[in-house]
C-alpha cells in the first residue's frame, strides 16, 4: 500500500507541475511581456532590418509559448489519468488490506475460542489420574441421526462437555 500511496503522491505532484505550466493566465502574461518587447524594439529599430528583427522574435517567442502550452496540456491530461490511476491502485490496496486485516483478526478470534475450549477440557481433568478422553456426542447416541455410525464432531471441535473419565484404550 505504501507503493501506491507514493505512486499516487508523485503523480499529484506533476498534475499541479503540469497545471501551472498549462495555465492561460501565465501563458497570456507570457504572451503580452513578448508583445511589449516587440514593440520596445520595434520603436527603437533604426530601419526595415531592425524591424525585420524585431518581428521574427517576437513571433520566434509566440511560437514557443503556444508550443510549451500544447505541451503542458498533453502533460496535464496523462497527469490526469496517472492521479486516477494511482488513486484506484490505492483505493484496491486499501480494501486488500482491511480484507486481509478482518480475516487474520477472524482467525485470531477463533484460535482464541478454541484455546478457551481446550483449557476448559484441561482444567476440568486436572487432578485427575486418568487422562480425559473424548466422548461421544448426543447426536452419536440417537438412533435416528444420520451421523450415527460417525465418530467426532462436525466442524472439528470439542467443548468441555466432550471431556469425561474414561480407562485408557488398550493398544
Amino acid at each position: 500500500m505504501d507503493r501506491a500511496r507514493t505512486r499516487l503522491l508523485a503523480a499529484e505532484s506533476a498534475l499541479a507541475s503540469d497545471q501551472r505550466k498549462g495555465d492561460p493566465r501565465i501563458t497570456g502574461q507570457a504572451k503580452e511581456e513578448a508583445q511589449r518587447t516587440y514593440r520596445r524594439a520595434l520603436a527603437a529599430a533604426a530601419g526595415p532590418t531592425e524591424e525585420r528583427a524585431a518581428i521574427t522574435v517576437w513571433m520566434r517567442d509566440i511560437d514557443q509559448l503556444n508550443r510549451d502550452s500544447q505541451t503542458a496540456r498533453v502533460a496535464l491530461e496523462a497527469a490526469g489519468v496517472e492521479v486516477a490511476e494511482a488513486h484506484g491502485a490505492l483505493t484496491a490496496a486499501s480494501l486488500a488490506a482491511n480484507t486481509e486485516r478482518i480475516r487474520a483478526e477472524g482467525a485470531a478470534d477463533r484460535c482464541q475460542a478454541t484455546r478457551r475450549q481446550l483449557a476448559e477440557c484441561v482444567e476440568g481433568s486436572a487432578g485427575r489420574s486418568q487422562p480425559m478422553r473424548p466422548t461421544g456426542h448426543s447426536f452419536l447416541r440417537r438412533p435416528d441421526h444420520p451421523l450415527t455410525t460417525g465418530r467426532g464432531v462436525p466442524g472439528g471441535s470439542w467443548s468441555s462437555s466432550d471431556c469425561e473419565r474414561r480407562p485408557p484404550v488398550a493398544a
